[in-house]
């Protein structure tokens, strides 16, 4: 993990749940539109690199905060005229959050209290405006022009510290001007007071340092836990807080919160508190932090319950309570009256985000927690999960270092099942990433390692997971099929299991509309992709012959196998892009010089043999050799 100072810029779309209920379709094809012509091309012409994107957002990193509030403003005077034929119950508007601060860069991902802070200020920016830090205005005051309101020193969530609050102005009548900032009380002379500044910016930014180290709560004291910590990631989940004085949204809050707890507790690789545990402590005089110390857990989930008007909006927050810090957040705004049928899908959604092993937030903290540990001080479990964090990269460099983990595992743990599943994934992946020199041999270890681990546990859904695609890869579909459903009676509620019941159950049966339901949900609840999702989209659609959203799914797969790249190459050879076609597979030669139509059928195992037969004709026709 690395530090940097950097600019942070979030957005998000107002209302962005009420638009979606009323008129889903419409709602999106504007945002896309919006993205397509305004917000993307701004945030490319002013260098920003986009973190992440959401339905109703993104966030971004610049090198520059003049830069950042430069594309910010772009962005909104450019809106202005963009939804002039919209009526203003279902107008479009961003609201933008800047902030300069100390942020953790890992992989290509952003934490850190700079990253909170530009979040926080977005949500009191309002509708078209724009909301700076005060570290932001301090570097570039006189640079652009604009002006600013000091909204003063405001109290934002998660954060111990009150954060310094600017407006920015775009009228013309305003640049240069700070409306509403106390004034100094003594004027220095200019050779002070530029000694003044020097000290003011590196106060400030070894202060944002500083605090960037601090934890949000008080951490617990491993000393003082009544329990060991489980092997499992441990999680308990309080009673949300009722916001209201009505006594009955109490009762409609500990019902979720009790579905959610069972929910949870089907996650096989969690430890999860019961109910009358995590229920216990409402109303006393405890923190986080002893909360923790008692039950002996290490993750903590918090939320709230509030009644607006006719909205129910409900706050939820995971703490790692060992060090101290919230490691996510969320806030969903339903109707009311859309509460009771909404229920099922938001508590999925909060499992997947909280508790899942895609995307989830006590599977990323663990794994950025494992990286830093070297294998020889941790346990088998925690050591399958180093490794399955390093499998997640993808390349070829990562498949390597697993074949070592996994072996590593195997001879630390010879009875702990996952050992022989992570051998099993490495095997399978030199397939799929293009670099085995013997793929029969290695599909032939794969099925049997994985066989392995299902006669060592066969409850673990893990290991019939790894069969499964292993069957699959093979083109045993039916077997792969079988296997994969146990997976899922076991543990319906992973990702990566119904990302994998999509493929291996639903596909294979034809049932391509409810395989692509389940596919975009999960890119839904995980805009960040690293699970082949849009991978696997884009080869259902090929499927079925809608080669536009084909091309659109395979193009954006950040996990460039050369199936997929294959899969990309047929969609367009389909589509009259013939030229386009022969580039790619120019590009999958370059990477892959041995690769070939055989290799192809030999790595792929999705669609049925005839289909997969037909698509190795495109390729040979767009280029790549038989064999």
């Amino acid at each position: 993990m690395k530090r940097r100072l950097s600019a942070i810029f979030a957005a998000d779309m107002v209302g962005y749940s009420r638009l979606m209920e009323v008129d889903e379709i419409g709602t999106l094809q504007r945002q896309k539109a919006h993205r397509a012509e305004l917000i993307n091309p701004t945030l490319e012409e002013f260098h920003g690199r986009i973190v992440k994107e959401m339905g109703d957002g993104i966030l971004v990193e610049f090198i520059s905060v003049v830069e950042a509030v430069q594309c910010a403003v772009v962005i909104q005077q450019g809106m202005v005229n963009r939804e002039t034929d919209v009526t203003d119950d279902l107008r479009i508007s961003y609201r933008i959050g800047i902030n300069l601060g100390d942020i953790i860069i890992e992989d290509d991902d952003i934490f850190g209290d700079g990253v909170n802070i530009a979040a926080r200020l977005e949500q009191r920016a309002e509708p078209g405006g724009i909301c700076i830090s005060g570290t932001a205005y301090d570097h570039l005051k006189s640079k652009i022009e604009v002006g600013y309101e000091s909204l003063g020193d405001v109290q934002v969530k998660n954060i111990k510290r009150v954060v310094r609050a600017y407006k920015i102005l775009t009228d013309p009548d305003q640049v240069g001007e700070t409306v509403g900032e106390k004034q100094a009380w003594l004027v220095i002379s200019r050779q002070f007071a530029t000694i003044a500044a020097i000290l003011l910016i590196v106060i400030i930014g070894s202060g944002v340092w500083w605090w960037s180290l601090q934890p949000d709560i008080e951490p617990a004291d491993p000393k003082k836990f009544a329990h060991k910590l489980p092997d499992k990631p441990s999680v308990a989940i309080l009673p949300f807080d009722n916001l209201t004085s009505d006594l009955n949204n109490q009762y409609l809050a500990d019902g979720f919160v009790e579905t959610l707890i069972t929910e949870m507790s089907q996650l096989a690789d969690l430890f999860v508190i019961a109910r009358n545990s995590s229920f216990s402590f409402r109303g006393k005089n405890v923190t986080v932090s002893q909360i923790s110390e008692s039950l002996g857990v290490r993750y903590v989930v918090e939320g709230s319950f509030q009644r607006l008007g006719r909205q129910l909006r409900i706050n939820v927050q995971l703490v790692d309570a060992v060090t101290g810090f919230h490691i996510w957040s969320k806030r969903y705004d339903r109707p009311e009256a859309d509460f009771y049928k909404l229920q099922d899908e938001l508590i999925g959604d909060l499992v997947i985000m909280i508790g899942g092993r895609a995307g989830g937030g006590i599977f990323d903290a663990e794994r950025r927690r494992l990286a830093t540990l070297e294998p020889a001080d941790i346990s088998a479990i925690e050591l399958w999960e180093k490794t399955a964090q390093i499998h997640f990269k993808y390349t070829k460099e990562s498949n390597k270092e697993t074949g070592v983990l996994s072996r590593e595992l195997i001879k630390k743990a010879p009875e702990y099942s996952r050992g022989y599943v992570a051998l099993a994934w490495h095997h399978l992946f030199k397939i799929l990433l293009g670099i085995s020199d013997k793929p029969a041999d290695d599909l032939l270890s794969c099925t049997e390692l994985a066989e392995k681990a299902i006669r060592l546990d066969g409850q673990d859904y893990m290991g019939y997971l790894a069969h499964a695609f292993c069957k699959g890869t093979d083109g045993k579909g039916k077997e792969a099929s079988v296997s994969m459903q146990r997976a899922y009676d076991l543990n319906p509620g992973d990702v990566a299991v119904q990302q994998g019941y999509a493929m291996r159950v639903l596909v294979p049966k034809g049932k391509y509309a409810e395989a692509i339901k389940v596919l975009e949900r999960i890119r839904r609840l995980n805009p960040v992709q690293e699970s082949f999702v849009d991978g696997i989209l884009g080869s259902i659609y090929l499927a079925v012959g809608d080669y536009p959203n084909s091309i659109k799914f395979l193009e954006h797969e950040k996990n460039q196998l050369p199936g997929f790249r294959s899969l990309l190459a047929v969609a367009l050879h389909f589509a009259k892009q013939k030229a386009q076609a022969k580039l790619v597979i120019k590009e999958i030669l370059k990477d892959n010089p041995n690769y070939s139509a055989e290799a192809f059928l030999t790595g792929t195992g999705l669609l049925s043999k005839a289909e997969n037969n037909r698509f190795a004709k495109a390729l040979v026709a767009a280029g790549l050799p038989e064999k």
